[in-house]
């Protein structure tokens, strides 16, 4: 869903790519092309696995029941609505915040280096907004806190009682974590913190 999308794209630091297609049979050639000459390619899989948090919306909608159905199509609409995604194959780039660096309708056939350049250059573009709001939010109390397996959070903590912490995403999500999961790092920041506090 968006929403998980755009949930680890925050945590990860890392610009999200939606992709509005479809795979119905006949409705848009120019969507089956793109993805054969650029998303299936495995020099671009290489490459979006490190580089970005992939988001897939296809209006081919099916559900287990009309009901799901028209539940999958209304929020599809909405996304489109939102994103003024009018045609398809359309392609956006956006920092975790949300903020669009790159939008791309429709697809050239035969350009696959043209098109996947473009998408470069505006995951570069949406990367260095990241870092600039990163920055900004550093210096409202978040920072990125990692666990002992490598995942990550950008968080603020908004409570430490006897090992334990609650943090608050910038969406506002709460979140809560164990000192002892955490990496190192975060746990020799916790005990400068508790040190500066004198705890």
């Amino acid at each position: 869903s968006y929403t998980a999308a755009r949930t680890i794209a925050m945590r990860e630091g890392k610009p999200l790519l939606v992709w509005f297609t479809s795979t119905l049979q006949g409705r848009s050639p120019l969507c089956r092309y793109l993805s054969a000459e650029v998303f299936s390619t495995p020099e671009f899989e290489s490459w979006a696995e490190d580089e970005v948090v992939r988001l897939r919306l296809d209006f081919n909608v099916k559900g287990e029941n009309e009901d799901e159905e028209l539940r999958k199509k209304a929020y599809l609409e909405s996304l489109k609505k939102r994103y003024k995604a009018n045609g398809l194959p359309m392609v956006l780039v956006m920092a975790p915040d949300g903020t669009v660096t790159g939008r791309y309708k429709g697809y050239k056939r035969g350009e696959p280096g043209f098109y996947f350049g473009r998408l470069k250059s505006a995951v570069d573009a949406a990367g260095r907004h990241q870092e600039a709001w990163a920055k900004k939010m550093e210096r409202k109390g978040y920072r990125s806190w990692t666990g002992r397996k490598g995942n990550r959070i950008f968080a603020r903590l908004l409570r430490y009682r006897e090992g334990e912490l609650l943090l608050v995403e910038p969406d506002g999500r709460k979140f809560r974590a164990s000192e002892k999961n955490l990496s190192d790092d975060d746990r020799l920041w916790i005990q400068s913190q508790k040190a500066k506090r004198g705890l």
